[in-house]
């Protein structure tokens, strides 16, 4: 038996089908057997080299957790573990009652080998059984759980309509193009209805519809096989599309979790918050000098204005239990397209950035009703963005600009440049 990526084998073997292509539930395969179903639970740990992975996770049967984090983090570790790819050191994984793996001190070891594991993982590399067709490689799940062939095929029949290869039922791998072989493997590791789900950038290949399309099938078959499911990406729209809840991983520990908006909105990581598009700043408040008179944050590159009711608000608000004072550090998240260049920094400029009105600037007043930050930072470098162009400025802060407005304002890199964000614009938090 092989363990090819989008190959499961194992536990399911002589379980009962649904009619090929009629059930409901489940996708094109038919009725899940709810008896398997269970939560995938994990708390594992692995020294591989200098790196260590240590993670725990829940994940409940119909439900999604995207696992994200930079390159190296341990993601693919943490799916090949699950997997039964990679040994634990420590830790245990179970779906429902069905332990998988434990290494545990005073207990029995126990390492379901991958081929009995009934676990799917869809790797970045679609590959696929290249001396097999296209239907035979989707069929080649529900044959092995002992499903008769004629019904095998049906049902390879049916997800391959489901992503959009039907008429490519009988065309050889070395056929395909690199998309259409990961909606094969996607189509096989469904048709195999595991226990549980893993997923590795399983849309990194498609094209934008394509992927949208996709989703729709791996959730609404995740939803109604209830099929406990966790998808490592890095494309925010996966997330945001699929995942019930979010780990983020970074040097092998979770060093944040929530459910997507929460993590995508108000993030306390720099990774996430890059992957959310916002800026995040660490600083440290100083209490004013005098009554009415502006607070400073300091990071360790750049001092912020603060205008005093804007300090004295965020001073008096409490965020996750913890009250914010003058004695914490502030994390300040806040969007590049809410960012001004309003000037020159030394003072004496006044020219609009985009968007923004003429103004001095040392002025941390309100405007249009809404009090401002302002400091002063250097032009570090200029590329495209979404908005037209983006600015890296001291200390990774980013501002989206119209080309119009950097060129009038005559952006390179080294310029000095003074920046403003409105105070409602900005998420505060201790940490």
């Amino acid at each position: 038996m092989s363990d090819l990526d989008g190959t499961v084998i194992g536990r399911g073997q002589g379980r009962a089908v649904g009619r090929p292509g009629g059930g409901a539930r489940g996708g094109p395969g038919g009725q899940p057997d709810d008896a398997a179903r269970g939560a995938l639970v994990a708390d594992v740990h692995v020294r591989r080299g200098a790196f260590t992975l240590a993670a725990a996770l829940a994940v409940e049967p119909g439900r999604v957790t995207a696992v994200l984090g930079p390159n190296g983090a341990g993601k693919s570790t943490l799916l090949a573990l699950l997997a039964g790819t990679l040994g634990v050191e420590r830790g245990h994984v179970r779906v429902g009652d069905r332990v998988l793996t434990r290494t545990m001190p005073g207990e029995r070891d126990v390492h379901v080998p991958v081929d009995r594991r009934s676990v799917g993982l869809l790797g970045q590399d679609p590959l696929v059984f290249p001396h097999l067709d296209v239907l035979e490689n989707v069929a080649f799940g529900p044959r092995a759980a002992g499903v008769r062939p004629a019904h095998a095929r049906d049902e390879a029949a049916a997800w391959l309509e489901a992503v959009g290869l039907g008429d490519l039922a009988r065309r050889r791998p070395d056929e395909l193009s690199g998309g259409q072989r990961q909606r094969v493997a996607l189509a096989r590791a469904l048709a195999a209805r595991p226990d549980a789900l893993l997923l590795d950038e399983p849309f990194a290949q498609l094209d934008v519809r394509t992927a949208a399309e996709l989703r729709d099938v791996v959730r609404e078959h995740v939803r109604a096989a209830r099929v406990p499911t966790v998808l490592v990406t890095h494309d925010v729209v996966d997330v945001l599309a699929l995942a019930d809840h979010v780990v983020v991983l970074h040097d092998g520990d979770v060093v944040e979790q929530g459910d997507p908006v929460t993590v995508l909105t108000d993030p306390v990581h720099p990774f996430t918050a890059a992957l959310a598009d916002l800026n995040l700043l660490r600083v440290t408040p100083i209490t004013p000098a005098g009554a009415g008179a502006p607070a400073l944050l300091r990071s360790p590159s750049l001092a912020l204005t603060v205008p005093a009711d804007a300090f004295a608000s965020w001073v008096e608000k409490a965020s996750a239990g913890v009250t914010f004072s003058t004695h914490d550090a502030w994390q300040l998240t806040f969007s590049p397209g809410d960012v001004r260049i309003c000037g020159v920094a030394d003072g004496t400029g006044d020219r609009p950035g985009d968007g923004a009105a003429d103004a001095r600037a040392d002025d941390v007043s309100a405007r249009d009703g809404r009090a401002q930050l302002a400091w002063d930072a250097v032009v570090v470098d200029v590329e495209r963005g979404p908005r037209g162009l983006r600015v890296r400025t001291t200390d990774d802060v980013l501002v989206d600009v119209a080309a119009a407005s950097a060129v009038a304002l005559d952006l390179r890199p080294g310029s000095p440049v003074r920046l403003r964000v409105a105070a409602p614009d900005v998420r505060v938090r201790a940490v």
